[in-house]
C-alpha cells in the first residue's frame, strides 16, 4: 500500500502550538529524536508504492510507543488519539484527522515483528504437503514455488499469487494454473473472468478449512517466538500434528 508522509498538519494545529497545557514531555521527545531515518526504514517494511494511501508509517509507530508508555489496548489507543490533543500532536495527527482504527495498529505491529505461515494443501484429502515460514513483510505471492511440490495437476491460490512470475513457475512444473485472476484499475475483470474466479474460489476452499482447523483446534493464531527458526519449528510440529490426526480420520 502507499503511505502518507508525516508532518502533514493543518492550520488549526498551528493555533495549538502555544498551548502550554499540552504534554511537554512528549514535545521534548519529539524535539530530541531524529525520526526521519526511522521513518525511511519503516516505510520499506510496511508500504509499497501503489494502492490506497494508509496512515503515515511514523504516525503508527509513534502510536505504538504511546501504547507501551501508557499501557493501552488497541481500542484504548484509538480512543485517546481521538480526544487527547497532546497524543495527536506527538504522532502528527492533525486536529481534523481521524485516528487509525484499532485493527490498523494490530496489522502494523504484526508486519514489524510478525511472521507468516504458508502452506500447500492437497485438495482431495486436505493434508498439508509443503510449508514455509517468512517474516510478515514478505508478500504471499513470492512463496508459491515453496509450497507446491510439482506433482500436482492443479495449483489453486488467491489473487495475491496472480503474477507472470508464478504463471511461469507453474508452466515449468507442468502444473495447471488455478490462481484467481486479479483485476487492476486499468484492466477490469470481464464477466467471464469473474465467473471463473467464483469457481476457483470454491476449489481452493480446502486450504481455508485447514487454516481454520489450525486456528480453532491447535490455537495457531499467531507466531509465538521472535526467531524465524523457532517459528518454523512451531509450524512444522503443528502441521505434523494436524496431518497425523487427519490421517486417522481418513483411515477410519
Amino acid at each position: 500500500m502507499a503511505h502518507q508522509t508525516s508532518g502533514q498538519l493543518d492550520f488549526a494545529d498551528s493555533l495549538l502550538g502555544n498551548n502550554q497545557k499540552l504534554n511537554q514531555r512528549l514535545d521534548k521527545i519529539n524535539r530530541l529524536v531524529d525520526w526521519k531515518p526511522l521513518e525511511a526504514r519503516l516505510s520499506r517494511i510496511y508500504s509499497s508504492p501503489t494502492g490506497r494511501p494508509s496512515h503515515p508509517v511514523l504516525l503508527l509507530f509513534k502510536s505504538l510507543l504511546l501504547q507501551a508508555w501508557y499501557n493501552l489496548s488497541d481500542y484504548a489507543l484509538e480512543e485517546v488519539l481521538d480526544d487527547r490533543l497532546s497524543f495527536r500532536r506527538f504522532v502528527g495527527l492533525s486536529v481534523s484527522g481521524k485516528a487509525p482504527d484499532h485493527s490498523v495498529f494490530s496489522r502494523f505491529r504484526d508486519q514489524l515483528v510478525g511472521y507468516k505461515a504458508h502452506v500447500g494443501v492437497d485438495q482431495d484429502i486436505e493434508l498439508i504437503g509443503r510449508i514455509a515460514m517468512t517474516p510478515a513483510h514478505v508478500h504471499d505471492g513470492e512463496m508459491l514455488g515453496q509450497v507446491i511440490s510439482g506433482d500436482e495437476d492443479w495449483a489453486f491460490a488467491d489473487k495475491a499469487y496472480d503474477s507472470a512470475k508464478n504463471e511461469k513457475i507453474l508452466l515449468e512444473k507442468n502444473v495447471k494454473n488455478g490462481i484467481l485472476m486479479k483485476g487492476t484499475s486499468k484492466r477490469k475483470l470481464s464477466r467471464i473472468e469473474k465467473m471463473c474466479n467464483r469457481v476457483l474460489s470454491n476449489l481452493r476452499s480446502p486450504v481455508e478449512r485447514v487454516f481454520g482447523t489450525l486456528k480453532r483446534t491447535y490455537r495457531y493464531n499467531r507466531a509465538r517466538y521472535l526467531s524465524l527458526r523457532k517459528n518454523r519449528l512451531q509450524l512444522t510440529i503443528t502441521s505434523m500434528a494436524y496431518n497425523i490426526r487427519r490421517m486417522g480420520k481418513l483411515c477410519a
